[in-house]
């Protein structure tokens, strides 16, 4: 059976609970009383000098288990803590799930830290790290996105030698006009350059086949760049195509690095390739710089 201890203790129960002890703690001219269980964990009050509570005093101060609670207001069903009125903390909240603004304004008086404790600088932006990632300020990206022109071909090349660059001619679909590799200037033709209408460069070239028999799986094609005639601003290696027929399309993509053109540089674009592409199509994307 267990041994009950009574102990008179002053203001308040001790911070180190004694197991099946009941505490005399004095209030005013009196003492509320309390009881602990037989691991010392929790005291239970059993009567107070104001009266009685629903609260339960521990070791680490009062528990309340039998229901919710309303401050300023009555209790709400679902809602563990429902306070009505203004609440005020002087140092830091966790919350270890959602917290939820259905009504009213998010004020944000200080630093705003995200998800590296970072508080960004001003300028920046918060961009999301995915699902679970939290939120991280970037840099604002410059501008509205890149500017892009676009240029569109079509013409027929159902003969190739390999010793020649064909190039789409700018107001025809007809044959592509032709150009020897060694030739070290292009351009003054007019109906086969481009005149850059701002500075930009060449983004992507894509070249697709619209010919069923022609174009041959594995094609090979090059494509070289010439500027103001003289110029040769571009001279690529081989890229495989994909696919073959109705299906056979190749494209280059190139960065700034590759190429620059200033308002009013006449382009010439040629491609030579390892066998004939058939009736084409194709699109040239020029960038703004």
């Amino acid at each position: 059976m267990s041994k009950i201890k009574i102990d008179k203790v002053v203001s308040s129960l001790p911070s180190t609970l004694v197991a099946n002890t009941v505490y005399a703690v004095r209030v005013g001219t009196g003492f509320d009383l309390y009881i602990t269980d037989n691991t010392g964990a929790t005291a239970h009050q059993i009567n107070s000098s104001g009266g009685t509570t629903p609260w339960t005093t521990d070791t680490n101060g009062i528990t309340y288990t039998a229901g919710n609670v309303g401050i300023g207001t009555v209790s709400q069903s679902g809602e563990n803590l429902r306070v009505s009125g203004f609440a005020r903390f002087n140092s830091d909240v966790r919350f270890d799930g959602d917290v939820q603004c259905a009504g009213g304004d998010l004020i944000v008086g200080n630093s705003l830290k995200d998800v590296n404790s970072a508080t960004g600088t001003s300028g920046q932006i918060l961009s999301s790290e995915g699902s679970g990632g939290g939120v991280e300020w970037i840099d604002a990206p410059s501008g509205g996105g890149a500017q892009l022109l676009s240029y569109n071909f079509s013409a027929n090349h159902n003969t190739n030698d390999t010793a020649n660059y064909y190039q789409f001619r700018n107001k025809s679909n007809s044959t592509m006009y032709t150009r020897r590799a060694t030739f070290s200037s292009w351009g003054g033709v007019y109906y086969v350059d481009l005149v850059a209408p701002e500075d930009c460069f060449l983004k992507s070239f894509t070249i697709k086949s619209r010919n069923g028999s022609t174009w041959a799986s594995g094609l090979q094609i090059k494509m070289r760049i010439h500027k103001n005639i003289s110029t040769r601003e571009y001279d690529g290696s081989f890229v495989t195509s994909t696919g073959s027929g109705n299906d056979g399309k190749i494209t280059f993509d190139l960065t700034s690095s590759n190429t620059s053109f200033s308002q009013g540089d006449a382009v010439s674009i040629g491609f030579n390739c390892t066998g004939a592409m058939g009736y084409v199509t194709a699109m040239a994307i020029f960038e703004l710089t």
